[in-house]
């Protein structure tokens, strides 16, 4: 287990954080934010005041999902199918880490479509996971019949309502590059949600240690910067020794008082980690 010390250290540089263990259910099978259906008016189709389609905030097939009802060996079998997915988006996002921090201007045009570029490159690096097949036909392979073809209904109505949306508000002309634009932004959809756990996972220990250390708004700003610096200079693979040089700078930012905090946090958490090897070696407690 990484210590608090390895979260000041390391966490900034986000590539180096480990994977979750597992990613819970609600995250797996969490559905659009609209109230649940009966089955005869499923629909992943609202729509705003002025009538345009109101887009979908995660992928969906995992929000189609969420609507069938399923039973809770169907959930859990959709569930693994999900979840193997979103792991394997959270090691791409791990390990090309320079690729998603020019995700900000993907489709927004004002960066001279670098973030466009740097979408397509990271879809490019995840055709391995593509090529296990489309995401719809896996879940809807772990699901009986008719709900899989509930699943397919629910899909192919939203796909064909962001196509015609498209189409209307003037950003393609023809179907086949709507439902093109349409596939990279669930794509997008999909990379944000992982980048959601690969960052929050180590922002949330960084925060914890800032509020051990009492760490000054330059401080916690200055000792970010330098490791996202390290970060993208060394893309995204920092070496040890760059690391260490960067670590001692971070060090000098810290008062004495600050120093004596962290040097009982790391014997803490040393102490926390002896005991758990301990106790993994010997469960029984003999």
């Amino acid at each position: 287990m990484r210590t608090l010390f390895t979260a000041i250290v390391f966490i900034p540089c986000v590539a180096l954080a480990d994977p979750p263990a597992s990613i819970p259910q609600k995250d797996a099978l969490a559905g659009p934010k609209v109230g649940r259906k009966q089955a005869d008016d499923r629909t992943l189709v609202q729509r705003e005041f002025d009538g345009r389609l109101k887009r979908l905030e995660i992928e969906p097939v995992g929000a189609a999902v969420a609507l069938l009802g399923l039973s809770p060996e169907e959930k859990q079998a959709a569930e693994k199918v999900l979840v193997q997915r979103k792991t394997a988006l959270d090691a791409l996002i791990r390990d090309n880490i320079p690729l998603v921090l020019r995700l900000d201007g993907a489709f927004k045009g004002a960066d001279g479509g670098q973030g466009q570029k740097a979408l397509q490159e990271l879809f490019e690096k995840a055709r391995p996971i593509f090529e296990k097949g489309l995401l719809i036909d896996q879940v809807a392979g772990a699901l009986t019949p008719a709900h899989a073809k509930e699943l397919r209904r629910l899909h192919a109505e939203y796909m064909a309502a962001a196509v015609e949306d498209r189409i209307n508000r003037g950003e393609q002309k023809d179907r086949f590059g709507a439902r093109v634009a349409e596939g990279f932004t669930h794509f997008q959809l999909e990379v944000e949600d992982s980048g959601k756990r690969v960052f929050e996972s180590g922002d949330k220990e960084f925060k914890e240690l800032v509020h051990k250390l009492d760490l000054t708004a330059e401080q916690e700003s200055k000792i970010q910067g330098m490791f996202l610096d390290l970060y993208a200079n060394s893309m995204g693979k920092p070496d040890k020794g760059k690391a260490a040089v960067v670590m001692l700078k971070s060090l000098g930012l810290l008062t004495e008082e600050q120093k004596v905090k962290l040097r009982q946090i790391i014997a803490e958490e040393a102490r926390s980690a002896a005991k758990a090897k301990r106790a993994a070696k010997n469960p029984a407690g003999k």
